[in-house]
């Protein structure tokens, strides 16, 4: 078999394996032509195993032998580990990168000059398909890669095109955005066990209503001011609950939040430029 990969898995972690494994599923491209080393071996032959993709035998050989390269890391090792492979990679390799805050500019300083990036914000509902990830292009990147990637994150979720200049609140909405709708979550069912339901009960009841109102404002051309409307009624329980939230000024915290996820993106790329 040939050691040459269509794509290489650098950091086969939950998103980047998410990402994969939907493009298996969706036949965008064949097993045998993914490969990824990881320091768990015993991971790796297990990933390995269950999608038909192959073990490389360490970072340099894949990166030699890849089309493109789908870096999974963390920011704070990222860079460090673009700048061992730089010499490795074929120039015309394309680097797809998933970490936070690190803008295409700091990913083309770490690797030869010329080398295509192409960088990516997605979030967890890749995992069951419903994802949303932000895209956007280094210098050298091509239209014709771009198209070639957003086809492949197709598979699980829509992908937005972007300026890289709104990647940092992309970060803190939509790549955040999912630990936020737990947070919610969790709350409500603390609520609804405190009122008297089980907790099996509270979990359903909550994620079926979080589920049905994020479809519902999908499918609606209202804006979700207009639905929440709908549901609070004049002197309603709706109403009640409403104006809890407006005194606690949950809006204007969660607006606060957002912006310290926006901050934390600029500092996580300063700290590793």
């Amino acid at each position: 078999m040939s050691d040459e990969y269509t794509l290489g898995v650098l950091g086969a972690g939950n998103m980047a394996c998410a990402i994969v494994e939907g493009a298996l599923r969706a036949g965008a491209l064949p097993a045998v032509e993914v490969g990824a080393p990881r320091r768990d071996q015993q991971a790796l032959a297990a990933w390995a195993e269950r999608t038909g993709a192959r073990a490389a035998r360490d970072n340099g050989g894949l990166a030699a032998a890849s089309q493109w390269l789908l870096v999974g890391l963390k920011p704070q090792v990222t860079l460090e580990v673009l700048r061992s492979i730089a010499s490795s990679l074929r120039p015309t390799t394309v680097v797809i990168s998933l970490a936070a805050g690190l803008d295409t500019e700091s990913l083309e300083g770490a690797l030869a000059d010329g080398q295509p990036v192409i960088r990516l914000m997605p979030n967890t509902p890749c995992l069951v398909g419903r994802g949303l990830t932000g895209l956007c292009l280094g210098t050298s990147a091509t239209e014709e890669q771009a198209t070639w990637v957003a086809d492949l994150l197709g598979s699980v979720g829509e992908v937005l095109r972007l300026d890289e200049s709104l990647m940092d609140t992309v970060t803190a909405v939509s790549g955040s955005g999912p630990a936020y709708v737990f947070y919610l979550m969790e709350a409500l069912e603390r609520a609804a066990v405190s009122g008297g339901l089980d907790p099996e009960t509270a979990s359903r009841l909550v994620s079926q209503t979080i589920l049905g109102s994020a479809e519902l404002a999908c499918a609606s051309d209202e804006e979700p001011r207009v639905l929440r409307a709908r549901v609070t009624s004049p002197r309603g329980t709706t109403e009640a609950a409403i104006q809890v939230l407006d005194e606690a000024g949950v809006d204007q915290r969660l607006e606060a939040a957002v912006a310290a996820g926006i901050v934390r993106g600029r500092e996580l790329r300063e700290s590793t430029s």
